[in-house]
């Protein structure tokens, strides 16, 4: 954290969890619904940023949470369970979005 500079000069630095959590469950909502990807991801980046307006992590460290949220969603794709888990929430917001349109 950029507060903690001493600390860190034997600790390091590390990606940022809130914006990983932030850009996972965008990555997983923008599938869901591809033409809002823009705007969730726009949000999730803005989360990213609120970290470093805080003062808790340093641009990289938002980088990195961000790279560790793709990979993890890379590596989720290919998942048997999330594939079924994922075609179940599909179908059930195509559903729901149907019924708004009526």
């Amino acid at each position: 954290m950029p507060n903690d500079e001493g600390w860190l000069v034997h600790n390091g630095s590390y990606p940022s969890g809130h914006t990983a959590n932030f850009f996972g469950i965008a990555y997983v909502l923008a599938d869901l619904r591809p033409e809002r990807a823009p705007q969730l991801l726009e949000r999730a980046n803005q989360g990213g940023i609120s970290r470093l307006i805080v003062g808790v992590h340093w641009a990289s460290d938002v980088a990195a949470g961000r790279m560790v949220a793709a990979s993890v969603f890379e590596y989720l794709k290919k998942d048997p369970e999330y594939q079924e888990q994922f075609r179940k929430a599909k179908a059930e917001v195509d559903f729901l979005l149907s019924q708004i349109s009526e």
